[in-house]
């Protein structure tokens, strides 16, 4: 069985290996803003609208059909959402099962001040308002920003009239765009709670804005914030318009579900 697996996460990375250790012909995708992780297998970059030979760009589709793809899996970024739409889409027009890692959100837990938001428009009003009234320096790690965005954020910390213009502290595993009146850190998880809370400290962080992603890399912080009382504006995952229920599809929430349905599946086509 000759497997693709839309990978960039680390959970991705730990499936990649197990199957890997099976001997499966595995071709492991990853987006070109993280690191090339190191596997015993084929490893592509930078998404695949360059195998595209048509106008509609559907170049997932051709490569799956051009590497006999068998079984596609999505272990990609629960906010890789155009990703796993065009992942389903292309499985179900060639008619190939998929299979979804989805990493379980982020649940509030007792000490924790948290404000959900479903889009970022409810979001950055939100964090207009806490400007307004007086939050100054903000931990910002909802990923990469683009200028639009940080002109908007920069308009965002002109609100405060109390201190001054607020202070973005912006932490990306990349190099960003970035508001005028920010700092960048350069970072990659897994962080620890002890490391998160010396850069809370250290920066006199007052707010936090991150986005639901999930899992124990970059959990860390939230805990961190529990501790020192610091409040929380959360960006909510978006939904998978295509509901995983249909024979070919599944999806599970552990990496140990994940690799075990692939085996057994393998185990029964090889017979």
């Amino acid at each position: 069985m000759k497997i693709l697996l839309l990978g960039g996460t680390s959970e991705a990375k730990a499936i990649a290996k197990k199957l890997i250790a099976l001997e499966l012909d595995v071709i492991y995708s990853v987006a070109g803003l993280v690191r090339l992780p190191k596997l015993d297998c084929k490893i592509i970059q930078g998404g695949f609208s360059r195998f595209s030979h048509t106008n509609n760009s559907d170049g997932l589709t051709e490569y799956l059909l051009t590497e006999k793809i068998d079984y596609l899996l999505d272990a990609t970024h629960p906010f890789a959402i155009n990703m796993s739409q065009q992942a389903v889409y292309s499985a179900q027009k060639i008619n190939i099962p998929y299979c979804a890692f989805v990493r379980p959100e982020w649940k509030p837990q007792e000490g924790d001040d948290w404000s959900v938001f479903d889009n970022e428009a409810q979001l950055l009003n939100a964090l207009a308002l806490a400007v307004n009234a007086g939050s100054k320096n903000i931990f910002y790690t909802r990923g990469q920003i683009d200028r639009t965005l940080a002109i908007e954020l920069d308009e965002i910390a002109e609100l405060n009239e109390i201190f001054g213009p607020a202070r973005y502290i912006v932490r990306s595993a990349k190099e960003t765009e970035l508001p005028q009146y920010s700092q960048w850190i350069q970072a990659v998880g897994p962080f620890s709670v002890d490391d998160e809370k010396t850069l809370l400290e250290k920066y006199e962080i007052d707010l936090i804005v991150c986005k639901n992603s999930g899992g124990e890399a970059t959990s860390a912080k939230l805990e961190a914030a529990r501790e020192l009382g610091i409040r929380v504006l959360m960006l909510q995952r978006p939904a998978i318009v295509n509901e995983i229920n249909n024979g070919l599809n599944k999806a599970f929430n552990t990496v140990d579900e994940c690799f075990e349905f692939i085996r057994e599946k393998c185990s029964s086509d090889s017979h």
